[in-house]
C-alpha cells in the first residue's frame, strides 16, 4: 500500500519531537537540566540571603519549586525555537515538502527531499495511531510520521495500520525472517 501527503517544515519539527521524546538519553538530558536549573536557583537565592541561612534555605526551597515547575515549558520552547532556527537554516524559506511511504513485504518505503529509506520490518519497534498521524518508530530512533491528509478516507487509514501491524508482528513473532502475511501489495 502507497500513500503521499505534503508536510511543512512545522511537520518535520514536530516529527522530530516525537522522535527524541522517545530517547532514553532526551529524557536523561531533560531531568539533568531541571536538577540543575533547580539547584542553581535554590543556591543563588540562598547566596542571596547568606546572612539567615535557614531563611534562605527555605525561600531557596520554594524558588526550586517554582523554577522546577516552570522548567518542562521553558525547555520545550528553547528546544522548539533551536529546532525552528536549525530548519530555517536548511530549507530556508521553502516550506511544502512531498513523502511517499509505502508498506512492503520487505519494510516501511520513505521517499521525501531526494532520499529513499527502507526501514526493514524487523527493525521496526512500534506502529502507534494518533489523533492526526499514523507514526512508524524503528528501533534506532528514526521512522515517519503519515500524516492523516495522507488518507482519502478513514477505511484507508485503518487499512493502512492494519497492513503496518501485519508487518511489524510478522517479523516479531516468528524467529525466521520474512515478508508479512498481509497483502502488502494492495492499494
Amino acid at each position: 500500500m502507497r500513500v503521499q501527503f505534503e508536510f511543512t517544515q512545522d511537520d518535520l519539527i514536530d516529527a522530530s519531537k516525537r522522535f527524541s521524546a522517545r530517547l532514553k538519553a532526551v529524557r536523561s538530558f531533560q531531568w539533568t537540566g531541571l536538577l540543575a536549573t533547580s539547584f542553581l536557583t535554590w543556591l543563588l537565592v540562598f547566596a542571596l540571603l547568606y546572612r539567615t541561612p535557614v531563611q534562605g534555605a527555605i525561600i531557596g526551597l520554594m524558588a526550586a519549586a517554582i523554577s522546577a515547575a516552570l522548567f518542562p515549558g521553558s525547555n520545550r520552547r528553547t528546544v522548539e525555537k533551536r529546532m525552528r532556527k536549525v530548519s530555517r537554516e536548511i530549507f530556508g524559506d521553502a516550506n511544502s515538502f512531498l513523502c511517499e511511504v509505502e508498506l512492503r513485504p520487505d519494510g516501511v518505503w520513505v521517499r521525501s527531499m531526494n532520499r529513499q529509506t527502507l526501514f526493514e520490518w524487523a527493525s521496526v519497534e512500534e506502529v502507534k495511531e494518533t489523533s492526526d498521524s499514523v507514526d512508524i518508530f524503528t528501533k534506532e530512533g528514526s521512522g515517519v510520521v503519515v500524516r492523516n491528509r495522507a488518507f482519502t478516507s478513514p477505511e484507508e487509514r485503518a487499512e493502512f495500520i492494519e497492513l503496518a501491524r501485519a508487518g511489524l508482528n510478522s517479523t516479531h513473532n516468528t524467529p525466521a525472517p520474512g515478508p508479512p502475511t498481509a497483502n502488502m501489495n494492495s492499494t
